[in-house]
């Protein structure tokens, strides 16, 4: 007798992108399960594309559904599932994850490698004064051309192991703000639970001659309390100062 092999066929849809097909699963199949299947077909997808000829165009449709997907299907009882069916994050979006770091991270090492020695010297000026606040920090860098907006949290001590890490980070921002950013740090004396845990703030931007400048307290007050329908309380739990900077 002849025996029968159990074999599950998931039929891929129609659709030239990760998203359209994803989409085009779910009309007939909007459940849980519907999603891990369409998941598992563009993992099998994305790993055969992983390095091979054409992946860059995989790649802009992998992040183009991972932002997707994160924003409206992520919850609790999905990343469970994901856990029982992968013990991980399935592999197209840790793949379209990945993608996304590294250009972020060559956008960023351009972004240094173009600054002249004069900018360099700020960039390490400014890195070096707040890497010297031995407090909890939280700093968060707004690009205002674009509305791109980075943040990095610097605890009181650092581990030997992890200064370099945290130290290229850090640079990283402080190149944004030469460039023309407004970088603005919360310092806590004790590991903040959240952002409104009492702290002092302060902010930072470039002038037209590509140096570091502190905002004045009062400049950064007035921003954080005026509005085009008019005055708004400060910040809660918010001392607002300034730092100084001596050439």
């Amino acid at each position: 007798m002849e025996k029968k092999t159990n074999i599950v066929q998931f039929t891929t849809t129609p659709g030239k992108t990760v998203l359209k097909r994803f989409k085009n699963y779910i009309k007939r199949n909007d459940t849980s399960e519907g999603m891990l299947e369409i998941l598992s077909i563009e993992n099998a997808r994305a790993i055969g594309l992983n390095g091979a000829e054409g992946d860059s165009v995989f790649e802009k449709y992998a992040e183009e559904y991972a932002e997707f997907f994160t924003s409206h299907h992520m919850n609790e009882e999905m990343e469970d599932r994901f856990m029982e069916n992968w013990g991980n994050y399935p592999y197209v979006l840790r793949f379209a994850a990945a993608c996304k770091d590294y250009i972020e991270n060559e956008r960023m090492e351009d972004l240094i490698r173009g600054l002249n020695k004069k900018q360099l010297s700020e960039v390490e000026s400014l890195c070096e004064k707040i890497f010297a606040i031995r407090k909890h920090r939280l700093i968060v860098v707004i690009c205002p051309e674009s509305g791109d907006r980075y943040t990095l949290k610097l605890p009181a001590t650092i581990r030997k192991k992890e200064l370099d890490g945290y130290r290229h980070g850090l640079k990283r921002l402080c190149a944004i703000v030469i460039k023309n950013g407004i970088m603005f740090v919360r310092t806590y004396e004790k590991n903040p639970k959240n952002m409104s845990d009492p702290h002092d703030i302060f902010a930072v931007k470039s002038d037209d001659s590509g140096n570091w400048v502190p905002v004045s307290k009062e400049e950064l007050l007035f921003c954080h309390t005026k509005t085009p329908t008019g005055m708004i309380e400060p910040e809660l739990n918010a001392n607002y100062t300034e730092i100084t900077k001596i050439d």
